[in-house]
């Protein structure tokens, strides 16, 4: 059984509970922010995104993890730079699009020690995974048997109610899901997470 059902069948019975489980640790990753960006300008962390990225990594409760609410334009993508320095390990960035992700990719190159070579890019263009990968909600969720193919073009399939996914099925319907288990992270970052499709 897995955690995320289990806490979904305890909300169903009006029991919720708080998933204070910790995480292991990722594999190492060698990663550290420039003072001087590749493109010769100075860069810094401002005092309130060295807030956000304390208050993250440090949570209090070991596990690394939560939500990261900051205005459009403060700098959020440095945000999780500054928390992928921290913690130093392989990081899954998921975002809202390939625009997105080329612009994390940019972020990271100009920015970062990482070596462009270390960085994938996770997209209907491109299937890279590497120690840092950048992908979409929309590719990690794709689901080849979602649509069917009639004599008037493409319907919904329909959905069956109290779907029990196995492993297998789970990868036979949404085969870009093993980009979760495909290495070691460290870190998930979900770039607009008000964004994550979610059942709930």
């Amino acid at each position: 059984l897995y955690r995320g059902r289990l806490k979904q069948a305890l909300i169903k019975v009006a029991y919720p509970i708080e998933d204070l489980v910790g995480f292991l640790p990722g594999d190492p990753l060698d990663f550290s922010l420039l003072t001087k960006t590749k493109q010769g300008k100075d860069f810094s962390i401002r005092p309130y995104q060295k807030d956000a990225i304390n208050s993250f990594v440090n949570s209090g409760d070991g596990s690394r993890s939560g939500i990261v609410v900051l205005p459009s334009g403060a700098g959020k993508t440095v945000v999780g730079m500054g928390v992928m320095e921290q913690i130093r390990e392989n990081t899954l960035i998921i975002t809202t699009g390939t625009v997105a992700v080329r612009q994390w990719i940019r972020e990271l190159v100009d920015k970062s020690s990482l070596d462009p070579s270390s960085i994938g890019e996770y997209t209907g263009d491109s299937k890279e995974i590497l120690p840092v990968t950048v992908s979409t909600y929309q590719v990690l969720t794709y689901s080849p048997r979602r649509k069917q193919s009639t004599d008037d073009g493409m319907k919904d399939m329909p959905i069956e109610e109290n779907l029990q996914l196995t492993e297998v099925d789970a990868t036979e319907k949404y085969p870009h899901l093993d980009v979760f288990r495909a290495r070691n992270w460290g870190i998930i970052i979900y770039d607009e997470v008000h964004l994550l499709p979610a059942p709930v």
